[in-house]
């Protein structure tokens, strides 16, 4: 690549405060927009109680299977100090997005040298990927923060093996895993990678096996309160509740979210095959020369394989256990494997010797990453319970009967009330205390529940209640006034669903007679 090499030290911290402030502006960018999802419902459920209760809590739960308690307890000091506003709450996502963009521009240099680390910084910076998880309040954004700086003190102990480095690789390993558990493919990939050079390179590298073997026990001692956790869940099968086993073409899916679409999925892919091709054409025949190959620096020989067993591993690892064993892969766990991706990618770009390509390739990543980011802002990914709990509040008498319908009705109840600003309001489950139930098997239940109620007001999340047996009970004895879906976009990437806000009342038309349930949903569904 001919143009970077010209460029003088202020010109690349220019270009690096320019990326990184396009990287902020894009992260706080409507920060507050959408309404809370019923994630960072969890997280603010979570992080309202004590340290000690969010510990407790999180063991009992199906959430630490993936997420155990470090995010949560800085979310817990995080909103003591800044509240709980949408956009104070998705802050801290902000700003540990923000430090990644940093971070990936030190691997970048590390690795390779300052031209791949700004494509690099460029490329996350820009990623609709990384900017929709710097605006969620979950613990992804952290999690990546967290991979980048375990790497970048993994690398420097190539370097220099100094205390202050293997200090460091411990301490980011450690809260890596109590942050997702996914960071164990991290932590095994980094296995993978010192054990072959430390197997095939020995009589040319400078590498200490006991020390590494110390950090490693190191790791697991500190770790070992929340395995007991883990395999408790694993054995018990809950988390096949949750997941199910992932078809092959989410492979390509994954890649595609990594990417932001199809177009600049099929660029990074390209680039990253070309960097791979020029990795293997320009490999040493002989072998690895000179005794300080390893220890100095990683060349582009030894970072792209470094850089293909970081993107592998932490993808097909718990791919292949989810196909053979218990699911456990959702695309976003993957998340830290988008950096190596976006690293390949731009090492094919610095890898390109004709400048117009180089500049053409720039453009495209620029042009496709604003247009992902330009329909991204057109979509509402996040449920609208800042709209239903706002219609309700403005629609509802003193005393209606409020019943909340999901497999988690808790959850449902909160994240309404977090926006509903009525207190005069009856709350209830239905069916109580149930998850993933039958409808048709406590239909007869409801009446009682709803017996002394003129108005009830129906919540339901996620088609819970896919063959309406609820709407269709209720009309036998109320008029169905109100009937609406409230949608949120649903790719693979995202959780988020419909919301059905349904209000009957006895109080309309009461002389009228009751109307078929056919006519009167026929009537009330376009309100």
């Amino acid at each position: 690549m001919v143009w970077p090499s010209k460029i003088s030290h202020y010109k690349y911290e220019a270009l690096l405060l320019l990326i990184l402030f396009a990287g902020l502006y894009l992260r706080i960018d409507n920060l507050g927009k959408e309404s809370l999802w019923m994630d960072e419902a969890y997280s603010l459920m979570f992080a309202r109680e004590s340290v000690i209760d969010i510990i407790k809590t999180n063991i009992s739960t199906i959430e630490c299977i993936s997420n155990p308690p470090l995010y949560y307890i800085i979310l817990h000091f995080f909103i003591q100090l800044f509240g709980e506003s949408e956009t104070a709450l998705r802050t801290a996502s902000v700003i540990f997005g923000f430090l990644s963009i940093i971070m990936i521009y030190k691997i970048g240099e590390l690795l390779f040298n300052k031209d791949v680390g700004l494509i690099a910084a460029l490329i996350l910076a820009l990623s609709k990927f990384h900017i929709y998880f710097s605006q969620e309040v979950r613990s992804y954004s952290l999690q990546v923060l967290l991979v980048l700086l375990s790497f970048y003190f993994f690398i420097n102990l190539f370097k220099t093996k100094n205390l202050k480095n293997s200090i460091g690789l411990v301490a980011a390993n450690i809260l890596l895993i109590y942050t997702h558990h996914y960071g164990m493919f991290i932590i095994l990939s980094q296995n993978i990678i010192f054990f072959i050079i430390f197997l095939f390179s020995r009589p040319n590298v400078n590498l200490n096996l006991k020390r590494w073997l110390l950090l490693q026990a190191a790791i697991v001692i500190l770790f070992l309160p929340w395995i007991g956790v883990i395999l408790n869940i694993l054995l018990s099968g809950q988390s096949g509740k949750v997941w199910f086993t992932p078809p092959v073409k989410w492979l390509m899916y994954t890649f595609k979210e990594y990417s932001g679409s199809i177009l600049l999925m099929i660029l990074f892919g390209l680039l990253s095959l070309y960097s791979i091709v020029t990795w293997i054409r320009n490999k040493p025949k002989e072998g690895i020369a000179g005794k300080d190959y390893w220890k100095i620096h990683f060349s582009k020989n030894s970072s792209i394989y470094f850089l293909l067993v970081w993107l592998l591993v932490p993808i097909l690892v718990p791919f292949i256990f989810s196909r053979i064993a218990r699911p456990i892969f959702l695309i976003r766990y993957t998340i830290a494997a988008s950096i190596p991706f976006y690293l390949l990618a731009a090492t094919g770009i610095k890898s390109i010797n004709r400048k117009s390509v180089v500049w053409a390739s720039l453009a495209l990543v620029v042009l496709f990453s604003f247009i992902n980011i330009a329909e991204d802002r057109a979509i509402n990914y996040k449920d609208k319970w800042r709209d239903v709990a706002d219609y309700v509040d403005k629609n509802s008498n003193s005393g209606d009967l409020i019943l909340f319908n999901s497999g988690d009705n808790n959850l449902v109840s909160f994240v309404f009330n977090y926006y509903s600003k009525r207190t005069d309001l009856n709350k209830k489950p239905f069916p109580a205390n149930a998850e993933w139930i039958r409808m048709e098997e406590v239909i007869n239940e409801i009446q009682p529940v709803v017996a002394d109620y003129s108005r009830v007001w129906v919540v339901i999340y996620r088609d819970r209640d896919p063959r309406e047996t609820i709407k269709k009970k209720l009309c036998e004895d109320y008029k169905l006034v109100y009937d609406r879906n409230y949608t949120a976009g649903t790719p693979i990437l995202y959780d988020s669903g419909n919301i059905n806000l349904l209000l009957f009342s006895k109080e309309i038309n009461k002389n009228s007679g009751k109307l078929p349930y056919k006519s009167i949903y026929a009537a009330e569904k376009n309100l």
